[in-house]
């Protein structure tokens, strides 16, 4: 481990024993040692590949690696980041990057990536990919449609930057973190606000009878399957630094996220796989993007609500003094 780069990154893993288990297991092993190779920590959560045995190949290259204990999409990829998290605040590392292990080529941009943060002094960067050529004809158009949105939703950069929410990765400052971690710690209270705007929504729809109740069991169930840690968080924290703005802080306070381009380039492999089984991955981007668009939904309504404002705050003042504690050692 590095304890003088600039960012740590974290990621999780789980791949089955098929043809295309193998190749994205493939990709995430040149994604891991490609980052160890350029001096950044990495911290990988693996739900048991192998019955357990890639953890030790991820060691052997340099990561930090630990068997899942937290199932569900969301879960484990937060809880990757608890470790990568109080690593860095132990080691005085400022950014942390979220990146899924097949994207190889995203870890070339990264020191691109924080410069832009710095000279813009945001506090999150999403990468924008310069050109969606090199994936799936449906992928492209699913994504595109998907960041739109995204965009109609209200979620845009500072200065009206549209984001490329639907890439994956993401860049932040240690000390937004919280923003992130919040959504685990007050996990009852995000079903619950879902569940009551399923109720609601199934009222004014089709007047139906289904009790909170049994609506908030499906809830938990689906947000832990389709939360996918990095979206809803980047969400909030421009609903929260438009709140800021709108209070009268200067541009240089409250929590500015921008979008930078990168020239990314997507494995050629695995666009020839999910190519081959369109019909497969298809569904899959259709069901994804029918779960983001109603996060986006709920995510303005913890905003609205201040569901997560007690807690959030809290969090986000600890982490302040923890970096200026660092700052006065």
């Amino acid at each position: 481990m590095v304890a003088d780069a600039r960012v740590a990154l974290f990621t999780t893993t789980f791949y089955n024993d098929s043809p295309e288990g193998k190749l994205r297991k493939g990709l995430a092993s040149r994604f891991v040692q490609t980052a160890v190779d350029k001096g950044y920590p990495v911290f990988v959560v693996d739900g048991g590949t192998d019955d357990g045995r890639y953890i030790e190949d991820l060691k052997k290259w340099g990561a930090k690696a630990y068997l899942e204990t937290q199932r569900g999409l969301g879960p484990s990829r937060r809880e990757a980041l608890d470790y990568a998290d109080a690593w860095a605040r132990e080691n005085g590392v400022p950014y942390l990057s979220w990146s899924e292990p097949e994207k190889v080529d995203f870890v070339r941009h990264i020191d691109n990536l924080i410069d832009a943060m710095q000279v813009s002094e945001s506090k999150l960067v999403v990468p924008s990919r310069a050109s969606l050529e090199g994936y799936p004809t449906a992928q492209q158009w699913s994504e595109k449609f998907g960041n739109q949105l995204h965009t109609d939703g209200g979620y845009i950069g500072r200065g009206g930057q549209p984001l490329d929410t639907f890439f994956g990765p993401k860049v932040w400052h240690r000390e937004m973190s919280p923003f992130f971690q919040v959504f685990g710690r007050e996990n009852e209270k995000v079903a619950q606000e879902l569940a009551q705007m399923r109720y609601e929504k199934s009222m004014r729809d089709y007047s139906a009878s289904n009790s909170i109740e049994s609506l908030r069991d499906r809830a938990e169930k689906d947000l832990r399957r389709t939360d996918h840690m990095q979206h809803m968080p980047v969400c909030l924290m421009i609903l929260e630094d438009n709140r800021a703005l709108g209070e009268g802080a200067g541009s240089a306070i409250g929590f500015p996220v921008i979008s930078h381009t990168i020239p990314y380039v997507h494995p050629p492999e695995q666009t020839e796989v999910e190519q081959r089984k369109q019909d497969v991955w298809n569904k899959k981007r259709l069901g994804q993007m029918n779960w983001l668009a109603e996060q986006f939904d709920l995510v303005r309504r913890l905003h609205i609500n201040h569901t997560l404002d007690e807690n959030l705050y809290r969090m986000l003042e600890e982490a302040k003094t923890a970096t200026r504690l660092e700052r006065n050692k």
